[in-house]
């Protein structure tokens, strides 16, 4: 009889070890194959992450069976090498069950991230994914370990206190970092600015908002430098968003002419010039005012409403070549500050 479980014994592991090669080719080819004929779909991104692991659960699985086959066998009841192999496979499994979860719930945030997120018309979700695909591997891989500690008998109660304790040490050494976490978190809540956004920060750097991290936030000035900013100072601080509600913006270009210019007809010209700028926007209408009596000049403001803030600059050298030329051909004189100085002789 003893023979006959040693023989069952080994054929369950060389059972084991083929099934670990076929889930992995079968697991694959179906992944593929389904892939090909509906992409994007939420069953082939599960697939195609999990099949390694899957496999790697059977083997697990199976190894452990046939070792407590041979533990049926009245002369290895005992034996302290079974039980050690009985424990160590439990491990694999327990590791092997959490990277199966994980990379399921990996592949599953991977679709939402490609086909709904897309679909909605906030970017909240975007941007809590990363969050929440990283906060559940921590949790799963978390119970799995004290399972395996639990299972090796190792106390459980003083590992969490002794955790617990170390946490708060960490916790106050790592302040600054707990702060910027929460600060992100808040951010990623109450959104003062989103990814893309322009913004415009208390020391006057201005930039367009490429990720919004746990720790920083990353933003692209107009060198083409990445500027990474704490959260926490950036929470804090009185921050500008070009971008929100909308992208549209406010031109507000001074002009000043010599006295004794008609105003009414600077104004005129300031507002056809607008108007006939295709990237002007209609609505609101561009405006002309009369706004000072300067020094050395009589100052006027043009107001018009540019459709994307991106184009702010372009828009504005475009028509103050316009107007260059206009005031030019117009006879406007536009002045430099000058001061007269008389100088009086005493008799």
């Amino acid at each position: 009889m003893p023979d006959v479980n040693l023989w069952i014994a080994l054929g369950i592991a060389c059972g084991s070890v083929l099934a670990w090669v076929l889930v992995q080719t079968i697991w694959r080819g179906i992944w593929s194959r389904v892939r090909g004929k509906r992409p994007g779909q939420l069953i082939p991104e599960v697939m195609a992450k999990t099949s390694r692991s899957l496999a790697f659960v059977v083997l697990m699985a199976g190894l452990r069976w046939a070792v407590w086959t041979v533990q049926q066998i009245q002369d290895y009841a005992q034996s302290g090498w079974l039980r050690m192999a009985q424990n160590v496979l439990f491990a694999g499994l327990v590791i092997g069950s959490c990277l199966l979860a994980a990379q399921f719930l990996g592949g599953f945030f991977q679709w939402y991230r490609l086909t709904i997120a897309q679909r909605t018309k906030t970017t909240l979700d975007d941007e809590f994914i990363p969050l929440f695909s990283k906060l559940s591997k921590i949790v799963i891989f978390f119970v799995g370990a004290m399972i395996i500690l639990q299972k090796f008998q190792v106390n459980i109660t003083g590992f969490i206190a002794t955790a617990g304790v170390a946490s708060l040490a960490v916790a106050l050494a790592a302040k600054d970092t707990l702060a910027n976490m929460i600060s992100g978190f808040l951010i990623m809540v109450d959104r003062p600015f989103r990814i893309n956004d322009r913004i415009e920060l208390p020391d006057g750097k201005i930039g367009d908002v490429q990720e919004i991290g746990l720790r920083c936030t990353k933003i692209l000035t107009y060198d083409n430098t990445l500027l990474v900013v704490p959260n926490s100072d950036i929470s804090a601080a009185r921050v500008v968003n070009h971008g929100y509600p909308n992208a549209n913006v406010k031109l507000r270009l001074k002009i000043g002419v010599a006295y004794g210019t008609d105003m009414e007809r600077v104004k005129d010209i300031l507002v056809d010039i607008a108007r006939r700028n295709p990237r002007v926007m209609d609505d609101p209408a561009p405006a002309a005012y009369f706004m000072a009596f300067g020094d050395s000049s009589l100052d006027a403001m043009l107001i018009a409403w540019v459709a994307d803030y991106r184009d702010r600059f372009s828009i504005t050298d475009e028509i103050n070549l316009v107007i260059q030329k206009r005031f030019s051909e117009a006879g406007i004189e536009i002045p430099f500050p000058q001061r007269d100085v008389h100088l009086y002789q005493k008799s």
